[in-house]
């Protein structure tokens, strides 16, 4: 299959670095900012604060019905085109990417899971990735895409660039950077319009820009890397696509400018100083091979969080004419106990033929978020019932002190009712109350009728029923509370 490989890319025209290297100052300048800046999480996430991503951050430029899917065209500025304007070309200033999802989500109200899908090697526009894998999520999984447009690519492509010929070796590297950044502003972009949880996921070339990505962000994350591996070095050194580089130009910029060479020394000294003796044939295929090692190796970025790594799957093409393992780390090196799945396919060959198992594998990633998920869930139940606890226990506290002193107040209120009745019936006038003498003497002195005998009975009898009936129902009620 790897003669497939080879015999497919023998039909393909375009060449890769057509104008060279780039920019030596260029380059020092983007390896710096890798170091120091993208390759570190902490730092990287500094350049795209998540408060400084709100809705209206994302333009959307267009929204259409298409079947039973909606699709919703977005743009926004690039962060790299704030951070290095100067190395950032205008189009490749401006991310374009395509939203898919079914025609009755209410988006922005309801939450659906989301894919970040990434363009493999000439993939312009959106139409491939929508066809083979956008509908086929929705329709089989339900599961929303965002099909981010490459730098260069499309949309993005500089106006005298053909095709996919990058002009320089920088332009890989700045392609790279760029969507490493761009995927933290959607990322924070889909937890405000409630697209969670999130995937990223390519082939190829799109896988290893998934997985570049995917080491950045300190939430929860899943990964489906298809058809890449640890690094890009083999690919452009020894795969299939070595054949596509102008080695002739690189080798006439390399020895006719001491800069190149000069930091081709400062990159054998710092990644090779227990080598330093060995003999190196091709100075400039060396070059190129550190150069890809130092941007695009995994090892060189931060490891992703532990949690996340459980959620990373990289699908493995056995007979993989392009992506050659051999020479680089392995992926169980570079990020232990990550999924690793192989396939009997070469690299044109997977794509064509294994579509259904990369979308399985894409709903597979997401479900293993659901035990970070619950395990979230379970530690805020604990706070909260923690929480809930202490609360109850206070209230029992207040509760009972409130019992003693309703207790002790309803036994004031009753004592002193008594007194007080007692009193009155003493005051009341002793007269006959069935013979009743009209007021004619200026001399009495007025004062209430005394009662019968059988009605003060009564008043005694209905007022001890009622507050001994008060009383046992404050208790009740007391007692009720605390429980």
């Amino acid at each position: 299959m790897m003669n497939f490989d080879n015999l497919f890319r023998r039909f393909i025209l375009t060449q890769s670095f057509v104008r060279g290297w780039g920019n030596p100052f260029h380059l020092q300048e983007i390896f710096t900012y890798r170091r120091e800046k993208i390759g570190v999480r902490d730092e990287c996430l500094k350049l795209v604060p998540a408060e400084k991503v709100q809705e209206n951050t994302v333009e959307i430029i267009k929204q259409e019905i298409k079947g039973d899917q909606n699709y919703i065209h977005g743009r926004f500025r690039s962060p790299l085109a704030d951070s290095l304007p100067h190395l950032v070309p205008p189009e490749v200033a401006t991310a374009h990417f395509q939203l898919v999802l079914p025609r009755d989500h209410r988006f922005g109200i309801d939450s659906i899971p989301i894919g970040i899908c990434y363009a493999g090697t000439g993939d312009h526009g959106f139409n491939r990735r929508r066809l083979f894998t956008a509908v086929p999520l929705i329709n089989q999984y339900r599961i929303g895409s965002i099909l981010l447009e490459n730098p260069y690519y499309g949309l993005r492509k500089p106006p005298h660039q053909s095709r996919s010929s990058l002009f320089y070796v920088t332009d890989l590297y700045i392609m790279g950077k760029a969507l490493i950044l761009e995927t933290l502003v959607l990322l924070h972009w889909c937890q405000k319009m409630k697209l969670t949880p999130s995937i990223l996921h390519g082939f190829s070339l799109g896988g290893h820009m998934a997985s570049l990505a995917f080491t950045n962000w300190p939430g929860p994350l899943s990964l489906l890397s298809c058809a890449s591996w640890s690094s890009s070095s083999t690919v452009f050194c020894d795969g299939v696509l070595s054949r596509t580089i102008p080695w002739p130009l690189l080798k006439q910029q390399f020895y006719e400018n001491k800069a190149y060479q000069t930091f081709y020394d400062y990159l054998r000294e710092r990644n090779r100083p227990t080598d330093s003796n060995m003999t190196i044939l091709d100075p400039v295929k060396d070059m190129m091979r550190l150069l890809m090692d130092e941007f695009t190796s995994l090892h060189n970025y931060s490891r992703p969080i532990q949690s996340n790594i459980s959620n990373a799957m990289f699908i493995a093409c056995t007979y993989d004419g392009y992506v050659l393992r051999d020479g680089i780390p392995h992926m169980n090196d570079v990020w232990p106990g990550v999924h690793i799945r192989y396939i009997p396919h070469g690299h044109v060959s997977a794509f064509l033929f294994n579509q259904s198992g990369f979308h399985h594998a894409v709903a597979e990633m997401l479900q293993r978020q659901q035990p970070n998920t619950q395990e979230n869930k379970e530690s805020i139940y604990n706070l909260s019932r923690e929480f809930r606890l202490k609360a109850v226990e206070l209230y029992l506290k207040i509760a009972k002190e409130e019992f003693k002193f309703q207790e002790e107040r309803l036994q004031k209120l009753l004592e002193d009712f008594l007194e007080e009745r007692d009193e009155i019936l003493q005051t009341q006038v002793i007269t006959d109350i069935n013979h009743e003498e009209p007021l004619g003497n200026d001399d009495e002195v007025f004062t209430q009728r005394p009662l019968p005998q059988s009605k003060d009975n009564v008043v005694n009898l209905k007022g001890s029923e009622l507050f001994t009936k008060y009383i046992k129902i404050a208790i009740k009620r007391a007692l009720l509370e605390t429980e």
